[in-house]
């Protein structure tokens, strides 16, 4: 019963992770719901605790063993999502769980595109210092400096430049 799916291949624990019911998902944990469950679209329990960053939630389902390098059909980790919305603590978590900064997505997006086109200059930051690809391209040819410059984000270009220099032979 706990890893019934639905029509779309949510589960019970899906549905929890996606709004942030620590209890709930816990319960639903202890009565045997998969962490590693994947709907039709590739997305698991870890991937809907993320956008919003139930950084709690997410420690719980990887200590239970949810995989931080599962990605979507679409080729998106967690950490990419938690990177959209600036959940710093969620991908800081991520990382440390072993979640890679060089992962692209089918369209050739990183967690420092991400960072950059959203103004979350901490997370770009952050992820520069752990090695992401400055030079990584979108599959539209877009770096992570083309979209904080397209964004306006003046103290993310700042950054990367002083970033690119520091990394110049």
């Amino acid at each position: 019963m706990v890893s019934a799916q639905d029509v779309d291949g949510s589960t019970a624990l899906h549905l929890a992770s996606r709004d942030g019911h620590v209890d709930l998902a816990k319960m639903l944990i202890e009565r045997g719901a998969n962490v590693l469950a994947q709907k039709k679209d590739g997305w698991t329990a870890l991937h809907l605790a993320s956008p919003d960053g139930y950084v709690d939630l997410a420690q719980i389902l990887v200590e239970r063993g949810a995989d931080v390098s599962a990605q979507t059909k679409d080729g998106w980790t967690a950490l990419h999502l938690a990177s959209l919305n600036g959940h710093i603590d969620l991908a800081q978590m991520l990382m440390e769980r072993g979640a890679s900064v060089s992962t692209q997505t089918e369209d050739g997006w990183t967690v420092l595109h991400l960072a950059s086109e959203n103004g979350h200059v901490d997370l770009a930051r952050m992820f520069v210092e752990r090695g992401a690809d400055m030079s990584a391209q979108t599959e539209d040819g877009w770096t992570a400096l083309h979209l904080a410059s397209e964004n306006g984000h003046g103290d993310i270009k700042r950054m990367l430049v002083e970033h690119s220099v520091d990394m110049a032979p």
